[in-house]
């Protein structure tokens, strides 16, 4: 005699079907699979950076423990080197042990899956850039904020100890296209002027890397450290600010902020949260407020915000009493600002 099978049971042992015929991390409808009792959550992956040179830490939102991971220093062609996890146990925080340091700010490719308790899992590849223990002191010296063609808005930092600025964040929370741009691995010495150039207009521009080399452009001086950016549409703008971070998310370096008159808050919640970022870090104050920022009043393609830290003995306050606007044609991208009059 033909027995019937319940409904409930034929619903579940069409999804026992369906789950094993589709991957690990199915894309079914978590709500509907819940309901026949089942849990197919996958774990996702929250956040990946270095933690030295030969550690990549990694959080997911479950815990879960390492399947199989490996790692690629050279993106486009090179070998799939085997990467251990620091530990087998599960926990939403994995440590991954390198085989070999990718080297300060050089790209790399960190390539994981992971599982959490039931069994669900997670693949990926993410890129990184490799830590930099030799991160220079560095000081914003110098912004262009206004575009005229061929003279392109720059940052100007000042070396004040020897080191390697790869991996190194300039960020603007201002341009929400382009906040962010590291420098490549490049070997610089106290005294030294690096400016980032954030358009690519003229012929002949290349990334100072090493000392051979040396850029053409309006703006970039042989004695000086040039690199170049491709943005458009003004990706500095006469409200604005500049973060100089160790690396991307991390610990500020220095920082400056201008506004125009007549601005009674920040224009965008990504300037208002670098400020007051900056200010907790104390790299900028008094405080976070739009009217501690540098007056850009009169500011033109030759007439920058500059500090006066370096050039007269001030004493520094990271704050706008450090700045000024220069006089007409007095702009000096990778050279020494002009003395205060």
């Amino acid at each position: 005699m033909k027995r019937c099978i319940p409904l409930i049971q034929f619903v579940r042992l069409v999804a026992s079907m369906l789950l094993a015929a589709v991957c690990s991390c199915c894309s079914l409808d978590e709500e509907i699979v819940s309901q026949w009792g089942m849990d197919v959550s996958c774990p996702h992956l929250v956040s990946l950076s270095p933690a030295d040179e030969t550690c990549v830490k990694a959080d997911f939102t479950q815990p879960v423990r390492v399947v199989a991971s490996s790692l690629r220093t050279d993106i486009e062609d090179g070998p799939d080197l085997p990467v251990s996890p620091a530990d087998t146990a599960l926990s939403t925080a994995v440590s991954f042990l390198l085989p070999a340091a990718p080297g300060p700010g050089k790209k790399a490719l960190l390539s994981a899956t992971v599982e959490d308790a039931r069994g669900n899992r997670l693949s990926f590849a993410v890129p990184f850039v490799g830590w930099n223990s030799r991160v220079p002191r560095l000081a914003v010296n110098e912004i262009r904020c206004v575009y005229s063609k061929p003279r392109v808005e720059f940052v100007e930092l000042l070396v004040l100890e020897d080191g390697n600025l790869g991996g190194v964040a300039i960020e603007n929370p201002g341009n929400a296209a382009s906040p962010v741009w590291t420098f490549p691995s490049v070997e610089v010495s106290r005294g030294d002027f690096v400016v980032y150039h954030l358009r690519s207009i003229e012929e002949g521009l290349v990334d100072e890397v090493s000392p051979g080399l040396v850029s053409a452009g309006t703006d970039a001086r042989a004695d000086a450290v040039d690199f170049w950016d491709d943005q458009t549409k003004a990706p500095l703008k006469k409200t604005g600010g500049i973060l100089v971070r160790e690396r991307v998310g991390g610990k500020i370096l220095d920082a400056a902020f201008w506004a125009e008159d007549g601005k009674d808050s920040w224009p965008n919640p990504g300037l208002e949260a670098a400020a007051a970022e900056a200010v907790s870090q104390g790299s900028w104050g008094p405080d976070s407020g739009i009217g501690s920022a540098v007056p850009s009043m009169g500011t033109t393609a030759t007439r920058t915000l500059c500090r006066d830290r370096f050039s007269g003995g001030v004493e520094d306050t990271d704050s706008a009493a450090d700045w000024r606007v220069c006089a007409t044609g007095k702009s000096s991208a990778g050279a020494e600002n002009f003395h205060w009059q």
